[in-house]
């Protein structure tokens, strides 16, 4: 499926409803695709409903710094976004545990 350029209505639309959502109180009756998408990722999602304001709090910033660098014509996907956000992080200076030698 392509991908269709956000539109700068689009866009201030898709930021209100993030911002809606992270209040709790979404009022409106009428959705754009990205925001379709945004609604169905969040149902999905595995997190518990106290943290989906911060979480959506984060994936706002991400969206901006996404958009002012230019990178995409659409936002990112809230599940791709939440994936990378529960995804272990191993940090470089963490050893790596050394497998059994063979005998």
């Amino acid at each position: 499926m392509t991908e269709l350029p956000v539109t700068n209505p689009d866009w201030t639309s898709f930021c209100q409803l993030v911002q809606q959502l992270a209040a709790g109180n979404v009022r409106r009756y009428t959705f754009t695709k990205w925001e379709i998408d945004l609604l169905l990722d969040l149902q999905m999602a595995r997190m518990r409903r106290s943290s989906r304001p911060d979480a959506l709090r984060r994936y706002l910033k991400a969206i901006h710094r996404q958009m002012a660098s230019g990178g995409a014509s659409a936002p990112l996907r809230f599940a791709r976004f939440w994936e990378n956000e529960t995804q272990p992080r191993i940090s470089p200076a963490e050893p790596v545990a050394a497998l059994p030698r063979a005998s």
